[in-house]
């Protein structure tokens, strides 16, 4: 029986492994369910870790095969990389860039110009490590967001070779083994610190902390099956051992999940169990079935489509996808990712094969190609964006003029605590003494209180975001980055003189009634009981939504237009309802905060303003432009007209 074969020599293992063009039909199809939104799949990202597994054993593999029979050459081996990955990649960048240009607003088609020249030159994974991270919503606005893998890979590609080669000098497989499983815990282990630490992106996108993976397929290449164990009941275990830590990875992980790190040898132990299980009656029948070796094979190429499918379909459905749209996409992602690997794929890496199509010369090609995206990318960039102008788009400098510009008031002749005896716009003698704080919605507090209390008798000082700096609340020696000047604005926090010196605190957040605000308002509670005079202000929220104000309005031509019902995520009805829980909870007798609520400030009649003198209350999806938070400051001047800011209090009430 095939399950029973003596394990070959490395020189006779040339032929394809059915069982490893299964699991590569499994890793793609996690992809793709994952990618096209069917909940049950959320950790569906995991099959890219299987790719890696599999790359790492199919590499060594022939790395060394070719070395026992003498025919390696680094010439060789990278022709036929070359051959194997960048004629579909091409095609797929340049076909990507040219849909790109006919449906993206000038903002998102010249950030893709970014990515093609990311994918076509190997640095994908350099690009969104540097914006990161894979899982934010804006994701859906990168139709080559999927080739950080590839470059990573490719990385992988330069210098395995001559690891491997390294590694034949030692004469024993124990040893090579040793050196293997030393690089891999290494890597491992780097990657799980990384991820505690909260350099997740870093881990995710840098080689030397996917590097374990890779080493875990290189393991089974370097020990031969009949060096291990061989039998039947044992290989079939370890395909069912295998397939279901995958399914178990794609399961219960999601995008919250702290990964890679220790969670990734979930897919990355299962997918060498399967490989280390070979052929058995279990293998053949979920992996070496018809349907899942025709989709392996042209896993790949359907990988490449996938994902600028998945991101054209959700730009031009603003409304959202159903099941029928999600369905549609899965259809043509096989049916884009088979014409890629017929004729393109095929046609190029295979060479004279009966039955297949004569190999093209790959030269001529991939110089066209490369020479038409570099041509594209700089067509789009000397425009801004602008090849197929929407009439009605806002340009890509518009929109960063437009979030960079809520801290002008701050940089101008604002007070910041971490200056607060040094910045010239400190009023350290003022009678009233305010701070805001929040996440990085505080900005937007600040800018409204600042113009509703532009007054000699308050100073209003700047405290900036708990973003980032969760672990410094309670422990200000935490062992943890400081990546937003956590320990000296906490340090101030702690500052008792500097407590008993303010008058007020306001809290301006996304959602000023969440659950997640606990963190927030146990700080504030610690400052009241300091200085029991103290008093809280909490800045309600305004409209959440969808997707970036500036697509929507460049899609329909107005900012009114963000405020369709169907665009909206959080209104004023839910502040009501989270409100209305909040206050049977722990800080509303502690705090006895004053509640501002901008829906109340700005609405009349049920209709509430999209926008200012032209300028939408949101760039994105829910931080107010300055000129929004300013509007709101002065209506909140005009409703109650105090001086400062006690005695707005006086005039609201606490809740």
């Amino acid at each position: 029986m095939a399950a029973n074969r003596p394990e070959a020599p490395h020189s006779a293992l040339r032929a394809r492994l059915a069982e490893v063009d299964g699991l590569r039909a499994l890793a793609v199809l996690a992809v793709l369910l994952f990618h096209v939104g069917f909940a049950p799949f959320g950790g569906g990202f995991v099959g890219v870790d299987v790719f890696f597994v599999i790359s790492g054993f199919v590499i060594t593999r022939n790395i060394l095969i070719g070395i026992e029979t003498r025919t390696f050459s680094f010439r060789e081996f990278y022709l036929r990389r070359f051959r194997r990955l960048y004629p579909a990649l091409l095609a797929t960048v340049v076909l990507t860039g040219v849909t790109a240009i006919f449906i993206f607003t000038p903002e998102h088609l010249l950030s893709t110009s970014s990515e093609m020249i990311a994918a076509v030159f190997s640095v994908a994974n350099f690009l969104f490590w540097s914006g990161s991270g894979y899982f934010q919503a804006d994701s859906l606005f990168k139709p080559l967001l999927h080739t950080w893998s590839l470059s990573l890979e490719e990385q992988y590609y330069l210098v395995w070779p001559t690891l491997v080669l390294a590694l034949v000098s030692l004469k024993s497989t124990r040893l090579r083994s040793l050196a293997l499983l030393t690089l891999g815990v290494l890597s491992l282990a780097s990657s799980h610190l990384l991820v505690v630490k909260g350099f997740a992106p870093t881990a995710f996108y840098m080689l030397p902390f996917r590097a374990f993976e890779f080493i875990i397929g290189a393991l089974l290449a370097v020990n031969p099956r009949s060096e291990i164990f061989r039998g039947r009941q044992a290989n079939t275990a370890a395909t069912l051992i295998g397939i279901g830590l995958i399914v178990l990875a794609v399961c219960v992980l999601d995008e919250s999940s702290p990964f890679p790190g220790l969670w990734a040898l979930l897919p990355a132990v299962g997918a060498a169990a399967v490989i280390f299980g070979g052929q058995n009656p279990v293998s053949r029948m979920l992996l070496g079935n018809t349907f899942a070796q025709f989709t392996g094979k042209i896993s790949y190429s359907v990988y490449l489509v996938h994902w600028p499918i998945v991101v054209f379909f959700n730009y031009t459905h603003p409304k959202g996808l159903d099941f029928d749209d999600r369905a549609g996409m899965l259809v043509l992602a096989f049916i884009a990712g088979y014409l890629s690997w017929r004729y393109v794929e095929k046609v190029f890496r295979y060479r004279g094969r009966q039955g297949l199509c004569k190999q093209l010369p790959a030269r001529p090609y991939v110089s066209a190609g490369l020479a038409f995206s570099l041509l594209m990318t700089l067509s789009i960039r000397i425009t801004d964006g602008a090849l197929l102008m929407h009439p009605h788009a806002l340009s890509p400098a518009q929109i960063h003029a437009g979030k960079e510009s809520r801290h002008d008031l701050l940089e101008r002749s604002g007070c910041d605590i971490l200056r607060i005896d040094t910045d010239p716009g400190c009023n350290l003698t003022a009678p009233e003494q305010t701070l805001v704080l929040g996440n990085s919605h505080a900005i937007d507090g600040y800018n409204t209180w600042v113009t509703a209390f532009d007054s000699p008798d308050e100073n209003v000082i700047w405290f900036g975001s708990f973003n980032r700096c969760e672990a410094f609340v309670n422990d200000i020696a935490a062992d943890y980055p400081d990546t937003n000047h956590c320990v000296a604005r906490f340090s101030a926090l702690r500052d008792k003189d500097l407590i008993g010196k303010l008058t007020s605190v306001v809290v301006s957040v996304k959602e000023p009634f969440a659950p997640d605000t606990d963190l927030t308002y146990g700080v504030v509670a610690e400052m009241k009981a300091v200085n029991p005079r103290l008093k809280v202000f909490i800045i309600g929220g305004y409209f959440h939504l969808a997707r970036d104000c500036s697509y929507y309005m460049s899609i329909y031509g107005s900012a009114d237009e963000c405020l369709r019902e169907e665009f909206i995520e959080y209104a004023q009805h839910e502040e009501q309802a989270h409100k209305a829980t909040w206050l049977s909870g722990k800080y509303r007798e502690r705090l006895e905060p004053v509640y501002v609520d901008k829906f109340d400030l700005v609405c009349r009649d049920g209709k509430c303003p999209s926008s200012t003198g032209g300028v939408p209350f949101t760039y994105d999806k829910h931080h107010l432009s300055l000129e929004f938070a300013q509007l709101i400051g002065a209506h909140l001047k005009q409703k109650y007209p105090a001086r400062t800011t006690l005695e707005l209090a006086s005039l609201i009430g606490p809740l």
